[in-house]
């Protein structure tokens, strides 16, 4: 799915981690993760049929390449799965890292040039444009 498959290094915190792009099977497993979250939340708020019913049917427009997806993924945990996924790391190891204390910006850089998304895949190096933790 990558720009590339060659890995880029990226530290983060003063720890150097070795990312390669996504691949499809983890893509989908992206997917799932931000599905699963989504119909967890909807029923921890809701045991209404029709609530229910709808967000099942939302949920299913989740992906990565959607602009929902893109919403979850611009959360702290979003960004750690991310994390976790491109640098083989367990969700948990890679919550540790991602977190509001560490700068994350260079992940995003890296992530955005293994995966071809934004300007950074274009040469450009604006920090604004990749995914950002909250």
């Amino acid at each position: 799915m990558g720009i590339t498959t060659a890995e880029m290094p990226c530290e983060i915190a003063g720890t150097s981690y070795m990312l390669h792009p996504l691949s499809l099977k983890e893509i989908e497993e992206l997917d799932h993760w931000m599905q699963a979250r989504f119909l967890r939340s909807v029923l921890a708020a809701s045991k209404d049929e029709v609530v229910i019913k709808i967000a099942m049917q939302e949920m299913c427009k989740l992906s990565f390449f959607s602009r929902e997806g893109a919403k979850q993924l611009a959360t702290v945990e979003g960004v750690a799965k991310l994390f976790s996924l491109s640098a083989s790391l367990s969700y948990e190891e890679a919550r540790d890292v991602i977190n509001p204390r560490n700068d994350v910006v260079p992940f995003n850089i890296v992530f955005a040039k293994l995966n071809g998304l934004g300007r950074e895949s274009e040469g450009e190096t604006k920090s604004s444009d990749p995914i950002k933790a909250e």
